[in-house]
């Protein structure tokens, strides 16, 4: 077996001494372009502003910015409020904050990520300076340079990517108030179930896998047969229920059919009283109990009820198999 070849220096930036507009103009660039989408983006840009404006006013361009005296003083307060263009409050600063450590995470990242041409994204290792207590408003400079303690592997640093991933689209799913809408993409769920150790998880990234499992159309019979026991993704399968996509509300159905019936009980005993008071909900926890959600969608189809049009022929021929059997772990 091959052993694993250690990096060696040469593999890892050197962080030159002296920068300039022009190093960080390129970090700037590339950051905006792996990292498109990040909501940090906007605190990112408005930092960049500052640099750029600062630069228009000098006549040397390639002045060392490594020196303190040379770089602009990026004002918190003037930070904050150029890049939400509104007066700091609590919840802004609270964004800044959180915005900020993502921003350093990403470019400490990017010392690793390479272009076509096998050329860091990041060479000269720059990093957004953290605050001092003692710096005040004027400590949140750009530069800083961070020498690497040791680059990662190149798996290292893809599952790097793939579990910020994970973790940004989990914390959407769970600000949204569990929003079916918020399910990973089915392209994503496949690279995550490839990369992530999912033994690993607690049990809402698990559910949260389910449901996008089962919202994307992508093996959902297979997520629970293996999750089918877990209190939690029962909770968050009911709780997708009550907000009626259709397809996913019958993917749903057939599978609850199949579970333990004490369990289920148990975890619809877990919603409010009146969660499941509409009549479609009450129909449809009475056909899962009863196990009849084939008969609960052929009639649905016959009195071309809103839970099934208009996809009528693709759910019959997504259900025309249904064994519950088959979906019944040991």
């Amino acid at each position: 077996m091959e052993k694993k070849r250690k990096p060696s220096k040469s593999d890892i930036p050197d962080p030159a001494k002296k920068i300039s507009f022009k190093d960080i103009d390129e970090v700037c660039k590339n950051f905006e372009l792996k990292f498109k989408g990040e909501e940090s983006l906007e605190l990112f840009r408005a930092i960049c502003s500052i640099y750029r404006e600062h630069a228009e006013k000098l006549t040397n361009k390639n002045v060392n910015l490594s020196l303190p005296k040379n770089r602009p003083a990026v004002l918190r307060s003037e930070l904050i409020n150029r890049y939400r263009d509104r007066e700091p409050d609590d919840d802004l600063i609270k964004d800044f904050k959180s915005h900020k450590g993502t921003i350093r995470q990403k470019l400490k990242e990017m010392i690793y990520l390479q272009d076509e041409n096998k050329t860091s994204l990041n060479p000269k290792c720059l990093v957004i300076k953290s605050t001092t207590r003692s710096g005040g408003e004027e400590s949140n400079y750009f530069v800083s340079i961070v020498p690497p303690k040791q680059a990662p592997t190149e798996e290292e640093a893809t599952q790097s990517d793939i579990i910020g991933l994970f973790q940004k689209n989990l914390e959407g799913w769970k600000a949204s108030n569990y929003l079916g809408q918020k399910a990973l993409s089915k392209e994503d769920l496949i690279e995550i179930e490839r990369k992530i150790n999912i033994s690993n998880l607690n049990d809402e990234s698990i559910a949260y896998l389910t449901i996008s499992a089962i919202f994307r159309h992508y093996e959902y019979e297979r997520w629970w047969r293996n999750f089918q026991k877990n209190e939690t993704v029962l909770w968050h399968m009911l709780n997708l229920l009550t907000q009626i996509y259709r397809k996913p509300f019958w993917r749903i159905c057939f599978l609850l059919q199949c579970a333990d019936p004490k369990l289920l009980a148990k975890c619809t005993a877990l919603f409010p009283e009146n969660e499941f008071a509409p009549e479609h909900l009450k129909q449809a926890l009475q056909h899962i109990k009863n196990n009849t959600v084939k008969e609960f969608l052929l009639k649905s189809i016959e009195e071309k009820s809103f839970l099934i049009e208009p996809y009528a022929t693709v759910l019959l021929r997504e259900f025309r198999i249904f064994d519950c059997n088959k979906l019944i772990g040991s």
